[in-house]
Parts: C-alpha cells; structure tokens; sequence
C-alpha cells in the first residue's frame, strides 16, 4: 500500500488464490478492487484490505474445500523493496500518512469498520 498510495495510485485490491511452489503463482479463486480514498493513510487501506481477504476467504470456503481449481494467474506481478526515507518523506509531502491517531486509537479500542 506504501507505494500504491506514493505512486497515486487510486484502486487497489486483494486476490484470493491458491498456494503454489513459485511465489504469487497459485491460480486465482477471487480478486476484489476498491477506491483508495486519497486521505486515507496506509495503515486505514491496508486495515481495510485485510478486512475484505477474510470475508472473501470466507465466502469461497465452500469452493476452495471443493477442491474448485481456479483460474490460473495472467502475467506476472511486480514486487517493491523496503522503502527508503526519501520515499517516506515524499509521500508525507504529498500529505499522506503511514498511519494516524484515528488509526492507532482504532487499534486501542478495537473498533475495526
């Protein structure tokens, strides 16, 4: 979500697929997009991510118990490193947040929505 949010990127998702020997190779059972809201810090997206690849892992136990194959993955994905301070203060320039108060007192109370 770092470099989602860095790069301006406005839909993001989740992907539900199978375990395979290659990294992000399984074939996929789902995939979901949302808005990525602009003032939303990376924390609150990635929180809300989480949140959506249960409830699909949920609706699909029946399928993946199934033994529902899947479709198998288009291309290949690309994958960030760490990223550097540069890069977090650009993003904090931009007027993005890795995370704030409304986020950790959500954490405090346990108030997830």
């Amino acid at each position: 979500m770092f470099y989602a949010k860095l790069r301006g990127v406005k839909k993001v998702g989740v992907t539900l697929h199978r375990l395979a020997d290659e990294l992000d190779a399984g074939a996929l059972l789902g995939q979901q997009e949302v808005e990525a809201g602009s003032r939303e810090s990376v924390m609150r997206i990635t929180s809300r991510l989480y949140q959506l690849g249960a409830a699909m892992l949920l609706e699909n136990l029946e399928r993946i118990g199934g033994g529902d194959p899947g479709s198998p993955q288009q291309g290949q994905g690309s994958y960030d490193s760490w990223p550097t301070q540069g890069q977090v203060s650009s993003l904090r320039r931009e007027g993005n947040a890795l995370v704030t108060a409304t986020d950790l007192a959500t954490i405090v109370t346990g108030r997830f929505d």
